[in-house]
């Protein structure tokens, strides 16, 4: 595919989604320190940092998970009473954790409107502005960059999964091949939320690496650590169209914190 650089059309994020102001609430409870283990597994791995990041990254996550999951079960059991569900919510945090009388009452405005996104779907009309923007400009999927056609087919994807409090707006919307769409959509927040420590593949070259057998989610993976985007050009998929899998440093094995998203134009192997 040539190299096409396209009016953007996926906006910056003006609105934050009720499951981002969580995550970000919960870093504060949680700032990142540093950790005698995991800071000497990172050194001894000379993984400058990246791997005690996405380990923080991946338990605030845990904790974002089970407190949405934990709000949804009450919401249920109440019988779909909001009221109902904030008191149960604000027992559960008080008798069940050690969070303080403040942060219980900033988790739990925080909460609901999380649980509430869950049941909420995008209009005809955000879908349809989406498809016509994709068929103006021959878009690719915003997750690998392949051309969507009738055997790829384009899907509306919530960026931030609307079950860990994604709103259904065109803010949130992209527009992924339905392949990219059945891998993404497990309602995963970022990179932090693929099993990460499952990615290390024996290959001795790219052609090897291809016909390992990898799952397709562990691309996925791959591209969501590196946003969707080529990381030596900086450009998105949806515009600089496919992209391949490789590694950052060729001496170095096929694991996840070496593997990153380039275009096809700089694809290293």
């Amino acid at each position: 595919m040539p190299y096409k650089k396209l009016p953007g059309y996926y906006p910056d994020q003006d609105e934050c989604q009720p499951g981002e102001e969580l995550k970000d609430y919960l870093e504060t409870i949680y700032p990142l320190k540093p950790s005698r283990t995991f800071d000497e597994m990172d050194n001894d791995l000379r993984a400058d940092g990246e791997l005690t990041s996405i380990i923080y990254e991946s338990s605030i996550l845990y904790v974002l998970r089970r407190l949405v999951a934990t709000t949804e079960h009450f919401y249920r059991v109440s019988g779909e009473n909001k009221i109902a569900t904030n008191i149960a919510l604000r027992s559960y945090l008080r008798n069940y954790t050690r969070y303080s009388d403040e942060q219980v009452n900033k988790l739990s405005k925080l909460l609901l409107p999380c649980m509430e996104t869950a049941r909420d779907a995008f209009s005809e009309g955000d879908k349809n502005t989406a498809k016509q923007q994709r068929r103006m400009y021959q878009w690719s999927c915003f997750v690998c960059g392949k051309e969507m056609d009738d055997s790829n087919i384009p899907t509306a994807d919530h960026f931030w999964p609307r079950g860990m409090g994604g709103l259904s707006n065109s803010g949130n919307l992209r527009m992924v091949c339905q392949i990219c769409n059945n891998n993404h959509k497990r309602d995963n927040i970022n990179h932090a939320d693929y099993h990460y420590e499952e990615i290390a593949i024996s290959a001795t070259d790219y052609k090897h690496y291809k016909g390992s057998g990898h799952p397709k989610v562990h691309e996925v993976a791959v591209f969501a650590k590196s946003k969707y985007q080529c990381v030596v050009c900086n450009e998105p998929a949806y515009r600089v169209g496919e992209l391949t899998i490789g590694r950052i440093d060729l001496k170095d094995g096929w694991h996840y914190l070496n593997l990153a998203a380039f275009c096809l134009k700089h694809k290293p192997e």
